[in-house]
């Protein structure tokens, strides 16, 4: 019998999402052995693609398959093992130099209730030493959102989150990902009309569809909003934003001025994007780019976009644009 097989396309990072959720057909056995094959020569696995991993390496060890990872020797597959991927894949990476995390990245965490989210949120500032305070809040608040967003609607599946801050290109990449019920199992139960995956993907970024839950940065009236939160704070930053689930997904591209960024839409498809159809996953895949920049205050940017998602869900008539007051550093 044929080990079923995985293999990861190089690089995985949001720019090349597309070929990473068309290519990297992950197989979901209930027994067995699978093979997790890794790049030769080089290999590069952004958040996006380290939480998936991780997430599908978990769950296949929860039904008792044992998992082979071949090239773990590939240069660039260390700093996978410093974010702790093989730790869900019960298999042994290469042997790295363990460096203090604080002010690099998040490593790979599983989180299964609201107790462990409070504490991993408590561990978010102090592990990212960004100049932008104001970047750390906005990492933190959309960590939170997508964890949260799994325990409620992952119909028990744990999220799996980790970031990374890149100084060089001025972001930090974030990803949460689960092995749940998915976008259409969430949704299709109050929408019996729903068609598809990238239908659902669609419906779940319209502000007001999510559900009701108390946030730590708002009333509860504007719980149930992360998804719609999170893509706009990565859009005004000028960053990506990915959305799958199931065999399809959304991906926000950069909008380049800020004349652009300012726009926000009731409807996602409004947005500059991309539809995606790919490879099955059982669950969601969320990340998102957010720029690092000392210039805005993002309480009143977060101030703002709440506005905008009142507007839109009290029926009101919104104005399309929309100003973000900008500060300089202190």
């Amino acid at each position: 019998m044929t080990t079923p097989e995985v293999r990861l396309p190089n690089p995985v990072w949001l720019h090349t999402a597309s070929s990473f959720v068309r290519n990297a057909a992950f197989p979901w056995p209930s027994d067995g052995r699978v093979r997790l094959l890794l790049p030769t020569g080089y290999c590069y696995l952004a958040p996006v693609g380290i939480a998936a991993i991780a997430a599908w390496g978990d769950t296949l060890q929860a039904r008792g398959v044992e998992i082979e990872c071949v090239n773990v020797a590939t240069r660039g597959v260390g700093y996978a093992s410093r974010l702790h991927m093989f730790d869900y894949l019960g298999c042994d990476g290469p042997d790295v130099i363990e460096h203090e995390e604080t002010g690099r990245f998040i490593p790979v965490t599983k989180i299964e209730s609201q107790e462990q989210l409070r504490d991993f949120s408590v561990n978010v500032v102090p592990l990212l030493h960004i100049d932008s305070q104001e970047t750390v809040y906005a990492v933190r608040y959309c960590l939170e959102e997508l964890i949260r967003n799994v325990l409620e609607h992952a119909d028990g599946a744990p999220a799996y989150a980790c970031a990374q801050y890149y100084p060089t290109s001025s972001k930090v990449s974030v990803a949460v990902a689960d092995c749940g019920q998915g976008l259409f199992g969430s949704l299709s139960g109050n929408h019996p009309s729903l068609k598809d995956d990238a239908a659902a993907a669609l419906l779940a970024l319209r502000p007001g569809v999510s559900g009701v839950t108390a946030t730590r940065f708002g009333a509860e009236e504007n719980a149930g909003a992360g998804l719609f939160f999170t893509k706009t704070i990565a859009k005004f930053s000028g960053e990506r934003f990915l959305l799958y689930s199931g065999d399809g997904g959304y991906l926000l591209l950069p909008h380049g001025s800020d004349t652009q960024r300012a726009m926000v839409f009731e409807e996602p498809e409004a947005d500059k994007h991309k539809m995606l159809n790919g490879s099955q996953w059982p669950g969601t895949l969320v990340a998102l780019d957010i720029g690092v920049s000392p210039t805005y205050d993002f309480q009143e940017v977060l101030k703002v976009i709440r506005d905008k998602y009142f507007d839109f869900t009290s029926g009101k008539k919104p104005n399309k644009r929309i100003r973000f007051e900008r500060r300089g550093r202190s």
